[in-house]
């Protein structure tokens, strides 16, 4: 996998968590401590507009190379 989608309406977050209305924190990222888990990721796209992903963690991902959108 070279790159991520994130997006609060994807069927995953309800798969995972099936009562989440979209304003709970549970998948909020607050570390990239795992990031190396995932070497061949160039990219992790709807960053920007889905709200879990704050702001300072794009340059840490741009930092190891890994663009944001």
């Amino acid at each position: 996998m070279t790159s991520l989608y994130v997006d609060g309406g994807c069927q995953v977050y309800f798969e995972c968590c099936p009562a989440w209305d979209g304003a709970g924190d549970q998948f909020d990222i607050a570390s990239l401590a795992d990031l190396a888990l995932l070497p061949c990721l160039t990219r992790i796209a709807g960053v920007r507009n889905c709200g879990i992903f704050p702001p300072h963690l794009a340059d840490a991902l741009a930092a190891r190379g890994i663009a944001t959108g």
